[in-house]
């Protein structure tokens, strides 16, 4: 779209190219967002619907801000350890968080402890704001669970003991802060 635009979906939009939001334009997304296209231009992605970044699995990026809604579903797909084998989303401008994150196990894949997974990641110097209302799919069995790791500027699942609050493999003491 042309600048100070704004524009509306109100269906799925499956992008597997280029899509351009510039810069003072806003874009919302009220159906299901897939693919592993790009959002060039600097312009604003506000998703209340679904996203579901890649093609199972595969990554989006945003040139722009992207806002996750309160009623937004993010789903994250794992299929093993590499980054071409999880979804990942890449953002060059700040990204708001909001609405539930639901990771899915696909292709019979079974995470171990210590595996990482970058889920979210801002270019340095942008912000990563808000939170999840909801995580699913990170319990996985009794003794392995993926536990969130924020940081500034990204997110990401690292496999653990639960309780393992340090990550060194072990539940003890240590994972009190003492």
């Amino acid at each position: 779209n042309q600048g100070n635009s704004k524009v509306t979906f109100w269906n799925d939009l499956t992008n597997n190219g280029t899509v351009q939001v510039t810069s003072a334009s806003t874009v919302a997304h009220f159906g299901t967002l897939a693919g592993e296209g790009s959002f060039t231009g600097g312009g604003t992605n506000f998703i209340e619907g679904g996203l579901s970044p890649g093609s199972s699995p595969g990554t989006m990026s945003f040139d722009g801000d992207l806002v996750l809604g309160s009623a937004s579903t993010t789903l994250m797909e794992l299929s093993g350890t590499s980054s071409s084998e999880y979804d990942r989303i890449l953002v060059s401008g700040d990204m708001t968080l909001g609405g539930d994150l639901e990771v899915k196990l696909i292709d019979g894949f079974t995470p171990e402890v210590g595996n990482t997974f970058n889920l979210l990641s801002l270019e340095d110097g942008d912000e990563l704001q808000g939170d999840f209302n909801d995580i699913t799919g990170i319990k996985l069995d009794s003794d392995l669970t993926l536990v969130p790791v924020w940081s500034d500027n990204d997110l990401s699942l690292q496999g653990a003991v639960p309780g393992d609050a340090n990550f060194d493999h072990v539940v003890d003491i240590l994972d009190f802060g003492f």
